[in-house]
C-alpha cells in the first residue's frame, strides 16, 4: 500500500513515474508478488496456505498425519526436480507465489516434525556431536554438489532444505544462555526486535538504494550489508519516534 501511494503520487513528478492499477494492488494483497509492488510478501500468502493444508491433513488423517506430509514433502520434490512446478507457476507466467509454496512446503514440513518429535531437546544430550556433525554437513553441502541441479523459483531442491537443517542445530544447540558476555547476550535480544521490520522494509530499502549507490552492486554481500543497515537504522529510528503508537509495528 505505501509503495502503491508512492508510485502514483510522489514519483508523478520524477521521471521514474509509472502507475499501478488498481488490479494490480488487489493481486498483490492476495498473492503477495504483484509486477511493480515489491514481492517479498508472497511469504505470507505462502505461510497462510501452508498452515490450512497442514491443518486439513491432521484433521482428515489424526494417527498418520506425519507420514501425510511426509509423502507431500516427496511430492514437492518430485514436481521441483521433475521441473513441472518451473512450467506451471513460472514459464507460463502464472504468479510465482504459487510455485514457491511447492517449494516451501518441504522446509515446512521438516520444521513441523523436527518440533513434533521434540528431536533438539533429545540431541542436548549428545550436544557437542550434533554441533560437530552438522557443522560439517553445512560445509559440505556447500562446497560440493551432493545432488542435481535444476532451475527453480527460489528456494528449490533438497540440499536448502537439508542445510537449514544443519543451521537448525547449530543454533538451536549453541545456548546463548550459556554465554559468558553477558552484554553480547543484551545485544542479541535487542538487535533481534527489528528484524520483522527488517523484512517488510529490505526491499523498498533496496529499490531506492540502487538510484543512491548506483556504483555498488546490491547483489554482493557488501551490498546486502548496507541494504540491512540502512533497514536497521530505519527501524530503530522509527520505533524510537512512534514508540508511543501503534506505528511501531510498522519497524518491528
Amino acid at each position: 500500500m505505501i509503495l502503491f501511494i508512492k508510485y502514483n503520487t510522489l514519483n508523478y513528478f520524477t521521471k521514474y513515474y509509472f502507475q499501478i492499477p488498481i488490479k494490480i494492488l488487489l493481486l498483490q494483497i492476495i498473492l503477495g508478488d504483484a509486477p511493480k509492488i515489491p514481492l517479498h510478501f508472497w511469504f505470507l500468502f505462502d505461510l497462510i496456505a501452508t498452515t490450512l493444508i497442514f491443518l486439513i491433513i491432521i484433521m482428515i488423517f489424526k494417527n498418520n498425519y506425519i507420514f501425510i506430509l511426509q509423502l507431500l514433502m516427496l511430492f514437492s520434490y518430485f514436481l521441483q526436480y521433475s521441473t513441472i512446478n518451473m512450467k506451471l507457476f513460472y514459464k507460463l507466467k502464472k504468479q510465482v507465489s504459487l510455485g514457491r509454496e511447492n517449494e516451501f512446503i518441504p522446509f515446512a514440513v521438516t520444521g513441523f516434525i523436527l518440533f513434533e518429535t521434540d528431536i533438539i531437546n533429545k540431541l542436548n544430550k549428545y550436544k557437542f556431536h550434533a554441533f560437530i556433525i552438522s557443522f560439517i554437513i553445512f560445509v559440505l553441502t556447500g562446497y560440493y554438489e551432493f545432488f542435481s541441479y535444476f532451475n527453480g523459483i527460489t528456494y528449490h531442491g533438497i540440499k536448502l532444505n537439508i542445510r537449514s537443517i544443519c543451521l537448525i542445530f547449530l543454533f538451536s544447540l549453541f545456548s546463548i544462555e550459556e554465554m559468558k558476555y553477558k552484554y553480547l547476550i543484551k545485544f542479541i535480544k535487542i538487535i533481534t526486535n527489528y528484524t520483522g521490520g527488517i523484512y517488510y522494509l529490505h526491499r523498498i530499502v533496496h529499490d531506492d538504494f540502487i538510484l543512491i549507490f548506483n556504483d555498488i552492486k546490491v547483489g554482493n554481500f557488501f551490498g546486502l550489508c548496507l541494504i540491512y543497515l540502512f533497514s536497521y537504522i530505519i527501524c530503530f529510528f522509527g520505533t524510537f519516534i512512534f514508540g508511543n503508537t501503534r506505528l511501531k509495528y510498522l519497524f518491528i
